[in-house]
């Protein structure tokens, strides 16, 4: 079976660095664990309080793509 590992930093102030870590751990357990395909998530706080690093988990590219697209429909859909 193929996998796909997609990282993300984000650059966060220091005052913000454990809100957004939690948001990531939110978004995975309310939304990310029902998507066809996802595998799992880390989440990764910088020592030095600026960056919050996910590590995402895909079994392939067909389950990421199909993910993209949904979402992208959904944007269009709200968006108008």
């Amino acid at each position: 079976m193929d996998r796909i590992a997609i990282i993300n930093t984000i650059i966060v102030p220091k005052d913000k660095q454990d809100a957004v870590a939690d948001l990531q751990l939110e978004v995975v357990a309310g939304v990310k664990m029902d998507w066809p395909g996802f595998i799992s998530q880390r989440t990764l706080k910088s020592a030095d309080g600026t960056r919050v690093t996910t590590v995402e988990e895909w079994r392939g590219m067909d389950s990421l793509q199909a993910i993209v697209a949904d979402v992208r429909r959904v944007a269009q859909e709200l968006t108008g």
